[in-house]
């Protein structure tokens, strides 16, 4: 069975990104795609739904990865 998710309900999102590397990046540069793939996958109906979005750099990680919370407002 399918969740929901958070319909149009206006949101919070928090990123931590966790590179695999030490190399600089911009962590502003994984949001976007990040947003877009999880109104894709209908966690919400549309990113404008963003009211409150914060991304930060977390723990180096093997492989890299992202940490993605979102909550209603």
């Amino acid at each position: 069975m399918r969740r929901q998710g958070f319909g149009a309900a206006r949101l919070r999102v928090d990123i931590v990104a966790c590179m695999p590397d030490k190399r600089r990046r911009d962590i502003d540069n994984l949001s976007k795609a990040t947003l877009d793939a999880m109104a894709h996958a209908r966690v919400y109906e549309d990113d404008s739904q963003i009211d409150d979005q914060r991304i930060h750099r977390g723990p180096q990680k093997k492989g890299g990865g992202l940490i993605v919370e979102v909550w209603a407002l």
